[in-house]
């Protein structure tokens, strides 16, 4: 084959390569997602999400921990417990549950092919790999709960330099008074609010 026939044969191969790339099967993508507990993950971080929302919200309202308002704080943290409860029953339903599955297996279905999801499949499923999986979750809700702490303060501080500026453009365009500070940006700290522990099943 001279030069001409083997860059010819090379272009053609890339360029029909992507076509030829199966998409993977229902079957495969479901598979996957029951292995790497998929939904295990999601759990978590509707728990992060609700935890820190919840906090940001009520601390300020939160009485301090002394000893003459211990009574007083135990009660508000059940109320703000029964609250994070109503609230997740809202949005933990099955119709939630299925619209956040289906958009991962769209995802899974755009970005691998069947033979790479057959691939990470054959790894989850050997010794090392469910060894892998099993620390996963932990692992998961550890460097989000610490992600979102980091990334809350540095946002935090860049709003509180970049507000007072943009304030006073806005102000010249005459749809809001020119603020002297930048409004008060709440900090969450977490597990400020805890959940009441199980009761004990007799």
């Amino acid at each position: 084959m001279n030069l001409k026939m083997m860059l010819l044969a090379t272009v053609w191969a890339v360029s029909v390569s992507p076509a030829l790339a199966q998409t993977p099967s229902d079957e495969t993508v479901q598979r996957y997602i029951d292995l790497t507990e998929v939904e295990k993950m999601l759990d978590i971080s509707h728990d992060i999400t609700l935890q820190r929302n919840s906090e940001t919200m009520w601390q300020d309202f939160l009485p301090k921990p002394t000893a003459a308002n211990q009574t007083i704080r135990n009660q508000f943290i059940d109320v703000i417990s029964e609250f994070d409860d109503n609230v997740k029953k809202r949005v933990y339903t099955p119709e939630m549950r299925q619209l956040e599955v289906n958009a991962i297996k769209r995802a899974l279905k755009q970005n691998y092919t069947q033979e790479e999801l057959d691939a990470l499949i054959q790894f989850y499923d050997s010794p090392i790999g469910r060894q892998i999986l099993g620390k996963q979750a932990v692992y998961y809700e550890q460097t989000s709960r610490d992600l979102s702490e980091v990334a809350e303060r540095a946002y935090r501080h860049a709003i509180k330099a970049e507000f007072p500026a943009t304030a006073k453009k806005i102000q010249r365009l005459g749809l809001m008074p020119a603020p002297k500070v930048a409004p008060p940006l709440t900090q969450s700290k977490p597990k400020t609010v805890q959940s009441k522990p199980a009761k004990k099943v007799k």
